[in-house]
């Protein structure tokens, strides 16, 4: 399954089927809009809920209002192409051989312009228009077509790429029409929507549905540096081209706007997402002040408390988010988190989830000073963060790829988890791409089929740095940590490092025996 996030140009498209979305943009060269406009207007849109006929909803009033609020935005950018063909010319032919042969010898490839297509709309009279960020990404020009098939260039005011929203502005001779905002808060799942955007070039179309799922979580890591976002999930039909689009409410205010679909190869599943309006409104006004959106920031990744994860804690039902990396010289750092705690309130609020930290952390006011309460070690504690600046973090990831199997040690094998480790070393290190930083912990060598790290997705070269919340450093304190786990519950928690990130997986013990019982039972044999 894929959730897809770029754009490709006609050429591409012509290439191969496209069946993963992020309805971005691809290459037309007739202009979006067409129809017959109604007469302008400066002031957004009366809302009007429509009668139903028959049952359903009537849609021509409202979308009548709306239609002057969207428009299409055409961008130009130059992509580097290799041409697929190959060359056969006759004897004689040595000077337009010679330039042909420097041509593909050279790779084949040669500037052009493209021009991606994406969806906006109007939240300003002035000029002021929203769309996504990776609709204006890494453009060399923008142009704005409106509903009555004016033309218009357009710069960037701001833009936030975690968010994808982008705000630009065009210089009109008049006044614009423009939106009316909704409240996504108080939409329900399965009140009827409508979508309007610019999709494969073809402007002004228009397509409905209802919405699906509210705060609905797109999978990715929960980085608490990051502010999370609760999207819509809507069946309103979107292409490419669509993003940027407006989502409306069925009173004609805008509740959300269109930014990526979900799909497996061949399916048209149904499963589109909007960024909720209230989000846009708190973004609109930092990218206007400051061109960019600011964030609070604590200095961790954060991942979601699984059900397993927290019973092999003994912490009963889950709930909050498990600190699986702290920043160095971080408010959180700086705070004493550490790797393991478990964050379950700040500023006094609870924290269901990593997401929903997510979200708080982001809004808290930087430099601010607020409590914040973790379990750590079953024992809740209470400590003191100030809220940095989310542009305090730079681009801290360490990338890695594991090596094949058989270049791996053979290890020690610990019975009840089914699987073989060796403690951390340089060579360890340098096979399976783990940071030379790391100098504490084991490396996983081998795992049985039968063990339960395989349904978990625990690979070799995984490295182990902590059992439940105690940190280990080498074999032997893994043995006795995991003995000692062993006679406590039926899983462990177990905190990974892999490919620049921590988490955790729960295993479940597949025998009773420890590691020193087994050791005996063998030497007796």
């Amino acid at each position: 399954m894929i959730f897809s996030f770029m754009g490709q140009s006609k050429e591409s498209i012509a290439k191969r089927i496209i069946v993963g979305l992020f309805i971005g943009s691809i290459a037309i060269p007739e202009k979006g809009a067409t129809g017959e406009p109604p007469a302008p207007t400066t002031s957004p849109a009366a809302p009007q809920t429509p009668t139903p006929i028959g049952g359903l909803p009537q849609f021509t009033e409202i979308v009548k209002q709306a239609l002057p609020c969207v428009v299409n935005i055409s961008t130009k950018q130059s992509t580097h192409d290799k041409p697929d063909v190959q060359y056969v010319l006759p004897p004689g032919s040595s000077n337009l051989e010679t330039i042909l042969r420097d041509f593909f010898d050279n790779g084949g490839e040669h500037l052009r312009k493209t021009t991606p297509l994406g969806s906006g709309f109007i939240i300003d009279s002035a000029g002021y228009i929203l769309t996504n960020y990776h609709v204006v990404a890494d453009v060399e020009d923008i142009s704005v077509t409106f509903y009555d098939d004016t033309e218009l260039k357009a710069r960037i005011v701001g833009k936030d790429k975690r968010s994808d929203v982008a705000l630009l502005k065009v210089n009109a001779e008049k006044p614009l029409p423009v939106i009316s905002w909704g409240d996504s808060d108080v939409t329900r799942v399965g009140e009827w929507v409508f979508v309007i955007g610019n999709p494969f070039g073809l402007g002004s179309s228009v397509t409905a549905g209802i919405i699906s799922h509210k705060a609905r979580d797109i999978p990715m890591r929960f980085d608490a540096s990051i502010g999370g976002i609760d999207y819509i999930q809507t069946d309103a039909a979107v292409n490419r081209g669509n993003s940027g689009g407006p989502l409306f409410a069925m009173d004609g205010r805008i509740i959300g706007m269109i930014t990526a679909v979900f799909s497996e190869p061949g399916v048209n599943s149904g499963l589109n997402f909007a960024i909720p309006s209230n989000v846009l409104r708190k973004n609109v006004e930092q990218l206007r002040k400051f061109g960019k959106v600011k964030r609070g920031w604590l200095g961790v990744y954060v991942d979601p408390l699984s059900d397993d994860v927290a019973e092999s804690l003994g912490l009963g039902k889950a709930h909050g988010g498990v600190v699986v990396r702290v920043f160095s010289d971080s408010p959180a750092a700086r705070a004493g988190l550490q790797l393991g705690d478990i964050i379950i309130a700040i500023d006094d609020k609870p924290i269901i989830n990593g997401s929903k930290l997510q979200q708080l952390v982001a809004d808290l006011p930087i430099g601010q000073v607020l409590p914040i309460k973790v379990i750590r070690k079953s024992k809740e504690l209470t400590l003191s963060i100030a809220v940095g600046d989310r542009d305090e973090l730079g681009d801290d990831t360490d990338e890695g790829t594991l090596k094949p199997i058989s270049e791996a040690p053979k290890g020690k094998y610990i019975p009840p988890l089914k699987l073989s480790v060796s403690t951390i070393s340089p060579d360890l290190a340098q096979l399976f791409d783990i940071p030379t930083g790391m100098k504490q912990g084991v490396v996983i060598t081998s795992i049985k089929k039968s063990s339960d790290a395989v349904e978990k997705d625990v690979r070799q070269g995984d490295l182990i740095t902590r059992v439940n919340q105690d940190p280990v450093a080498n074999i032997l304190e893994f043995e006795k940590k995991i003995n000692a786990a062993q006679t406590a519950r039926p899983s462990v928690a177990l905190l990974i490092y892999r490919d620049g990130v921590s988490f955790y997986r729960a295993l479940t013990f597949k025998e009773k025996k420890s590691v020193k019982e087994t050791r005996k039972s063998k030497n007796k044999a």
